[in-house]
């Protein structure tokens, strides 16, 4: 496949829709510069706001404490949870090995997995013109 290349700033045959092509991909490289470097911005606050929050998470827990009213803006609470670890046939085959026979394993795993409760969510998403 054969492709073909302007350069933006080349005064081609100077037709209207040239003209108004160029100023197009001018104006989507300037676009595509600031992009990048608001990317940048947001990951040095992202670094930073993250940096801030440890320390402000370590002094929490150090000094059990567990909300802290921030003037004007409301509180910081502080919230532990915990969130158990998968399943996977690895684990599962393992802990089998020491309760069923090993030549049962792969064959109560496969019921297993086969048993598994399957869920369906729909959400509703907004597309703008």
């Amino acid at each position: 496949m054969a492709s073909s290349s302007t350069s933006a700033g080349d005064d081609g045959s100077g037709s209207g829709k040239l003209s108004d092509f160029k100023a197009l991909v001018t104006r989507y490289a300037s676009l595509s510069d600031e992009l990048a470097a608001s990317s940048k911005t947001m990951r040095d606050l992202r670094a930073r706001a993250r940096e801030l929050g440890e320390s402000i998470l370590d002094f929490m827990r150090k000094n059990e404490i567990d909300e802290v009213e921030v003037t004007g803006s409301g509180k910081l609470c502080r919230r532990v949870s915990r969130r158990t670890g998968p399943l996977s046939k690895e684990l599962i085959a393992e802990e089998l090995k020491s309760h069923v026979q090993p030549d049962r394993v792969p064959e109560v795993i496969e019921k297993i997995m086969g048993r598994r409760e399957t869920t369906e969510s729909t959400t509703l998403k907004r597309v703008k013109n």
